[in-house]
């Protein structure tokens, strides 16, 4: 089970709803049960995300709840849950890479016009200016690439996409505008 912690804002059930949903799926875990995953502190939403692909269901299930509740229409609330679900893909793999268990940390947090997601791991770090420069469209190899879309498609689904190497690992911050 997935424990929220309330905040002045109950009235709010998008946050009850992924809980539900993700207690009742991604996250039957013995391991899981006694540990806080989501909070809710006021305007801040917080995760902490096992390192597993099984719980990115639960990072989009809490991205379109938190979504909704910060007035993203359906396509912005679609894109930026793909956005996020991309972000913590890289994260969870930077994390078994680098062979770590500590959970990948996520948070929402509303802003006057539309929602900031931050996703920060701790898998060694990221510098996304070393990566080799996809080949252009037009080239005939182009599709022929199978991994290295996230960060291009991050960009297109998201209004801000911002990238940064911190001691410990990367953090990913997307912002959606309504």
């Amino acid at each position: 089970m997935v424990t929220r912690i309330s905040g002045p804002h109950d009235h709010d059930d998008g946050i009850d709803q992924a809980t539900a949903a993700a207690s009742a799926g991604a996250v039957r875990d013995h391991h899981l049960t006694r540990r806080r995953l989501l909070t809710h502190d006021g305007e801040l939403v917080r995760l902490e995300l096992p390192p597993r692909p099984e719980m990115l269901r639960l990072a989009r299930q809490v991205t379109a709840s938190v979504a909704a509740s910060a007035g993203l229409d359906a396509e912005q609330r679609d894109s930026l849950a793909v956005a996020v679900s991309e972000a913590c893909t890289n994260a969870l793999e930077a994390h078994l890479q680098a062979r770590r268990s500590e959970p990948v940390g996520v948070q929402w947090r509303p802003l006057p016009d539309g929602l900031e997601v931050t996703v920060e791991d701790r898998g060694g770090g990221f510098d996304p200016d070393a990566l080799a420069p996809r080949p252009p469209s037009d080239h005939p190899g182009h599709l022929d690439v199978e991994r290295g879309w996230g960060l291009s498609l991050m960009r297109a689904l998201v209004d801000e996409l911002a990238i940064e190497r911190t001691p410990h690992g990367t953090r990913v911050r997307l912002v959606a505008r309504r």
